[in-house]
């Protein structure tokens, strides 16, 4: 039987909400068929809504260890950028902040995860703003990057762009899906 992480994306993408969400909304509904193709077709389960909780549950603390981790990454290569004389200053306090955001993300991802889990409230919003600080993580990442790809001259500007953009509508984008989840699953237990 699939583990519990790997079934968080097939609970997720299974949900009606989700699979209809942007239905005869025109670019919307391509884009969000797109995303839904990514994640590939969902198998339909036969669980109880607690054990739905506890598998999302587990999916959003993957996703905080995950988070996390990438803020110790931060952390190590800000502490090593202290021996680079060019490097040290700007870069290095900006990556030490980047960790503290990261796991500051990761806490709330994994504080959400034991309240939804329980069915409360306070988990939906957690999760919810776990994926807002994320998304503005990505977004800004993912700018740096173009614009550092662009001033080193790396990378065609086309190129460039269409890989900048594809990031955007289909990698950030995807946290849309659980998103919308988490606000059809609030709305039901209401």
């Amino acid at each position: 039987m699939k583990s519990r992480i790997r079934l968080f994306a097939n609970v997720v993408c299974a949900s009606p909400e989700v699979r209809t969400a942007f239905r005869a909304r025109g670019i919307m509904e391509l884009w969000w068929k797109g995303l839904l193709a990514l994640h590939q077709k969902p198998n339909l389960l036969k669980i109880n809504r607690s054990e739905e909780r506890s598998i999302i549950a587990a999916g959003f603390r993957f996703y905080a260890s995950l988070y996390q981790y990438l803020g110790l990454i931060f952390l190590t290569l800000s502490m090593v950028n202290l021996s680079v004389a060019f490097v040290a200053g700007y870069w290095t306090l900006l990556g030490i902040l980047t960790s503290v955001y990261l796991w500051l993300a990761g806490s709330i991802a994994r504080s959400g995860a034991r309240d939804f889990e329980v069915g409360t409230l306070s988990g939906t919003i957690s999760l919810v703003c776990f994926l807002f600080m994320i998304a503005m993580f990505l977004a800004a990442f993912v700018i740096a990057a173009s614009i550092a790809f662009h001033c080193q001259q790396s990378l065609p500007t086309f190129l460039n762009l269409f890989l900048t953009t594809l990031l955007f509508v289909f990698g950030i984008g995807s946290y849309a899906l659980e998103l919308v989840y988490l606000f059809a699953r609030r709305i039901e237990l209401k």
